[in-house]
């Protein structure tokens, strides 16, 4: 598999070694029992060496050379040009200095660890899987998951059922 076959609109998923990391992915196991609870973190592949997504310090774009962790690349089943479109997205949630959707990790937490169904945030802030949730959908794909509230765990099962993988990265 090589860097070259990635394209704007792919998706990544990664899975950190911080405590953050761990936390998330102890609590999405809690209430999802599935492999896709390994990934801990989503972003959005602007082309294929920049990368879209919700940090603390709000939406950015990165170097894919700064994940040095374990990702995926992923394919949605994008209508032709859509993915251009699902970047596009990303660079408008960039430009409009989306913040950080501290609420929401808070609220995905409570979601995670007590299996309920509130949840909450506040509006025009954005976590790392909501905010690719989002992009997909300005692009035309519907995960049948709220955008807000989708946690990395079900963006990555609903990619390992039905997207194309395109590169893996382990961690050295």
């Amino acid at each position: 598999m090589s860097l070259n076959l990635i394209q704007a609109g792919d998706v990544g998923l990664s899975h950190g070694s911080d405590w953050q990391d761990v936390m998330i992915r102890i609590g999405q196991r809690l209430r999802f029992r599935s492999k896709a609870s390994e990934w801990n973190h989503a972003f959005l592949m602007q082309d294929n060496l920049y990368t879209i997504e919700a940090m603390p310090r709000g939406m950015t774009q990165l170097d894919l050379s700064n994940h040095i962790e374990e990702y995926t690349i992923w394919r949605p089943p994008y209508a032709p040009g859509r993915g251009q479109d699902a970047a596009a997205a990303g660079v408008e949630l960039v430009k409009t200095t989306t913040p950080y959707g501290y609420l929401t990790i808070a609220s995905e937490a409570l979601f995670c660890l007590t299996g309920g169904g509130l949840r909450f945030g506040w509006e025009h802030t954005a976590i790392c899987s909501g905010a690719v949730a989002y992009m997909l959908t300005r692009a035309g794909l519907d995960l049948g998951i709220d955008e807000e509230y989708i946690v990395p765990a079900q963006l990555g099962a609903i990619a390992e059922a039905s997207w194309k993988l395109i590169y893996t990265h382990t961690a050295h």
